[in-house]
């Protein structure tokens, strides 16, 4: 591990995967990140948010582009769809906004709109884009436990944000959420699915019926990763299951429903689909 954080660099990852070789060197290593991880801070893997890891943020597959330049990718896809379906008067404020498509493109539909992200970069670039079009948006560089309460929201969108931040720090940003949150209003999650083979942060039976059944027949022996994804997975210090995520959201006063980005109906849905958006209403 790196002498000031705690993370395996690159070139342990590298001398480790050559030494063991793949798949067993991905498995094993992500076994032994997951029997950490949970101990983590954000602070402590911050290291790894550097420029190639913006980079592919930026290059994630497209979903859509709206009005031919907010760009929605697969991942928001899904929180986008359903925070479009609303009130077009709904005020909604997005968690880690980043470089502010995702707000721009609701924007866009007649929302009103803010943004908040830590990174000063980011909200830069999205204060551009909105100074250009003039939508009903705002951005905002702030740690979100410092936001100003003398607003409410109808919705509070966390695209890939909760999975970054330990049990600590997501308490605090919810305790603070719930109080910008209009009674009755919804927190929007997108986040990885525990339950999923190629995270199995999270324990089930069904998950190990269908893992026996991909090692007897198929002979499943584990996902193979490459150097960088196993670095880069490293920022994911907390991946929930749908189960471990309602029950740690019910004392904030949050009732949960679940949809598995695998749209399958079928019970194998929670651990075929790498990622969930969890829908928690203010009661």
């Amino acid at each position: 591990m790196s002498d000031n954080y705690l993370y395996l660099t690159k070139r342990q990852i590298e001398s480790f995967v050559n030494r063991i070789r793949q798949p067993k060197a991905s498995v094993l290593l992500h076994d032994f990140f997951n029997s950490y991880r949970h101990h983590l801070d954000s602070n402590d893997v911050k290291e790894l948010y550097d420029d190639e890891y913006l980079k592919s943020l930026l290059s994630t597959s497209l979903h859509a582009l709206v009005d031919g330049k907010y760009r929605i990718h697969i991942y928001n896809k899904f929180s986008y769809e359903y925070v479009n379906t609303k009130p077009s008067d709904s005020s909604i404020l997005d968690v880690g906004c980043g470089d502010g498509d995702f707000i721009l493109a609701l924007a866009f539909h007649g929302y009103n709109c803010k943004g908040v992200d830590f990174s000063e970069t980011l909200i830069k670039a999205a204060q551009m884009k909105n100074s250009i079009n003039s939508l009903n948006a705002r951005f905002i560089c702030a740690d979100i436990n410092n936001l100003s309460e003398s607003e409410s929201f109808d919705y509070i969108v966390m695209n890939d944000v909760i999975e970054h931040l330990s049990d600590r720090e997501l308490k605090s940003i919810l305790s603070k959420l719930i109080r910008l949150l209009r009674p009755g209003g919804e927190i929007i999650i997108h986040t990885p699915n525990g339950l999923c083979l190629c995270n199995e942060t999270a324990h089930s039976f069904l998950q190990y019926l269908y893992k026996s059944y991909l090692r007897f027949v198929h002979k499943f022996n584990g996902f193979e990763r490459t150097i960088n994804q196993l670095y880069y997975d490293q920022i994911h210090i907390n991946i929930k299951s749908y189960q471990q995520l309602m029950n740690f959201l019910i004392p904030f006063g949050l009732k949960s429903k679940v949809f598995y980005d695998e749209h399958s109906r079928s019970l194998l849905r929670t651990v075929l689909s790498s990622n969930m958006l969890v829908i928690a209403k203010r009661m």
